[in-house]
This record gives structure tokens, sequence and C-alpha cells, in this order.
């Protein structure tokens, strides 16, 4: 001061390198999808600084139509999350604001449609059904929105094994169907997708077995020829294949002169006479599907 008196006080600052911007990112629901405003959406992110651990984040949701959404605290890893419901039906900005210490600011944004979403019913075939391959089979569904003319819908069907098998339209009261009678062997999910304007969307499934046909087994009958004393057997000389590779069994059936006559592997000679015609068929079946049927002809001489 004027006497030359002298007070002094000491404070130690830091002085670090310039400063990082945070860093962000959205990671779901992924920008351009959409929800029914009657359900709850769980927004989430993942945020980080190169000056400091993602704990000291400010985090802030935000939507372009309701305003501010909530803010999230960081875990140690950088993940934030938080869940919103009654949002306004419509395409909404959804943004994450990160800020730092000293007010750098990150930014993350996605499109997000809110509205009613649609709905698919799946009619024909039923859940866990069995068909032949090759066999051709009628799928049907029914679909609707209530704020949407069902002819705007997009359609689309798809099985596990074989992709997309129909992109057919719904008429003007909702149904669709088509055909197929190529779908390849094995356990199909057949998926029904139906998607409305808005991009909000709705999936029904059912599951779909296609069975492989056993292959027709080549018979003849022993004796050849045949006396009247003889019983006959049918024989299997080239057995039926199934193409999964399960067990075959066979049925018999008999005729004698174009009658049914006989249900068995053989027939006694006690039924048989002279000039008398009998055909076998020997029916292949997998537990599931009959096959083909093999068959043998013999006359029976004195």
């Amino acid at each position: 001061d004027a006497d030359g008196s002298q007070g002094t006080d000491t404070v130690v600052i830091f002085v670090g390198p310039p400063n990082s911007d945070p860093a962000c990112a959205i990671t779901s629901p992924p920008s351009g999808s959409g929800g029914d405003s009657a359900a709850s959406i769980t927004l989430s992110g993942v945020v980080a600084d190169a000056d400091e651990g993602p704990e000291l984040l400010s985090v802030q949701w935000q939507s372009s139509m309701d305003g501010a959404l909530g803010v999230s605290t960081p875990d140690s890893a950088g993940n934030v999350s938080n869940t919103v419901s009654g949002l306004t039906e419509g395409t909404h900005v959804i943004s994450l604001v990160v800020t730092d210490e000293v007010g750098a600011v990150c930014t993350s944004q996605i499109n997000y449609v809110v509205g009613i979403s649609p709905t698919a019913e799946i009619t024909s075939p039923a859940d866990g059904a069995i068909w032949d391959e090759g066999q051709t089979i009628r799928f049907s569904a029914t679909v609707s929105d209530l704020d949407e003319d069902p002819l705007l819908l997009l359609v689309e069907w798809s099985s596990s094994l074989d992709g997309v098998l129909s992109t057919a339209g719904a008429d003007s009261l909702g149904s669709v169907s088509f055909e197929r009678g190529d779908l390849q062997r094995g356990t199909h999910t057949i998926t029904l997708r139906v998607t409305d304007t808005m991009g909000l969307y709705a999936n029904a499934s059912i599951a779909l077995q296609i069975n492989g046909i056993p292959s027709a087994p080549v018979v003849r009958i022993e004796p050849e020829p045949a006396m009247t004393s003889d019983m006959l057997i049918a024989e299997v000389v080239v057995p039926s294949e199934d193409p999964e590779g399960g067990t075959v069994t066979y049925s018999y059936a008999w005729t004698k002169d174009g009658v049914g006559a006989v249900s068995t592997s053989s027939v006694s000679a006690a039924l048989t006479a002279k000039h008398e015609t009998w055909i076998v068929r020997v029916t292949p079946t997998d537990g599931v599907t009959e096959g083909p049927s093999g068959e043998a002809t013999v006359t029976i001489v004195n």
C-alpha cells in the first residue's frame, strides 16, 4: 500500500492441453425405426471423453416434438439409457446431448416414428403343420391398421430356409394370400412382416415342416412261377430311401383278379387257385408321409 506494506496470497492452478470435445452415439433404437404410441421406448447410447471419465459427463435426451425426455448418468464404460413413454404421434428427432466440464458439447440424433402399429395374423397353414415336399401350400393372413387403409400396407412373407416368398399386398379388407409348391425340405420359420407408411411394422410367424417323400420300392413276388401249392411272398428287392434318412416301413395290398384280398406281406396257398392273377402293391412310409408304391404281378399255374 502507500506505506509500503505488502500482502500476498497464492493459488496453484493446472493448465492442461486444449480441451477435447466429448464423443457420443445413439445405439438403440436405429434411426428410421418406430414404435407404437402406447409402448415404452428404451433409448440407449454410449459416451466418452478423452480428458475425463464418462461418469463426469452431463447427458440429456431431447425430442424435437416433446422437448426434454430426461437425463442419464453414464456408467464406467460410458453406457447410457433412458426409458420414455407417451411420446406424441409423429416423426421425432431424438437427440443425445453430452456436455463436458468446460461446456464442450456432442450431439447424436436419430429419426423415430411414433404411431399406431399395424397388426398381422397368419390364418393358414397352421403353426407346426407338416406338408409333403413338392405339395402346393396356400398361405393366408389378415392384416390391418387403425389409421391406414390395408391397401397401403407393405406385406412380406419370408422363410428361414428359402428367403422372401411373396410381397403380394392385401386387398381392401386386409386379406393376403399366395401359393408356393417349391419349399425345400426341412423345418421353416415362416414370418409375415407388415409395414405401414410411417415405417411401423408388425410380425407374425409360424413353424412349418416340409417332409421328404420316400422313394418307390422295387418289388417282386416269390416264387415265380407260382403253383397252387405255393405261398405268395412280397419281397422288397430295392428298398425305399427316405430323403431325411429316417426309417421306412411298408404296407401291403394284394388284389386277386382286380378285387382286394389280403393286406399282409404274404398270401396263403389256400387262398389261391389256378389261372388267378395276383397283384401286390407295396407302399412305403417314413411315419409322416406315404411315398409312391411299387407293384408286382404273378399268375397262378397248375
